[in-house]
């Protein structure tokens, strides 16, 4: 169920509204539920999500988190609203214990690859060169790989 609420949200945040067929304007097609919502709705939508790829145990359900992460942190990005603390929990889950959860980190990295063109190259290179050495997990080596 959880699952199937995330891919919900991402449909219902990112698709254009209808058009009605007695306007003869043609709408802005980037106007999406996305682009309605008020700042403070947006903060604690990026922070359940936050919580959820954080602290979800289902791997398959964190995958789908990622996926929600991605759309909604690149449309943020592209409409000029940046995620910081997406961008600082990634890099912090990297080092994580479990490696479902570093798996995802790179996930992160390679659905949003805008959060770390503002980094320093050597701190990005050595995070990423961890993820292509991990010991525990062939899924953390290969989405790094992918990357």
């Amino acid at each position: 169920m959880r699952s199937f609420s995330l891919v919900l949200l991402r449909r219902l945040l990112f698709r254009s509204p209808p058009q009605s067929h007695h306007t003869h304007t043609q709408k802005d097609p980037r106007i999406t539920l996305y682009d309605h919502m008020p700042n403070h709705s947006l903060s604690n939508l990026e922070r359940l999500l936050l919580h959820s790829l954080s602290h979800e145990p289902s791997d398959s359900v964190r995958r789908k988190t990622v996926d929600t992460v991605c759309d909604l942190a690149n449309t943020a990005m592209n409409r000029g609203r940046p995620w910081h603390a997406l961008q600082a929990q990634a890099f912090h889950m990297t080092q994580a214990e479990l490696h479902g959860f570093r798996e995802c980190a790179f996930r992160v990295f390679s659905g949003c690859p805008n959060l770390v063109m503002d980094l320093q190259t050597d701190a990005v290179l050595s995070v990423f060169e961890k993820g292509l050495r991990d010991t525990q997990s062939v899924d953390v080596r290969a989405v790094t790989f992918a990357m």
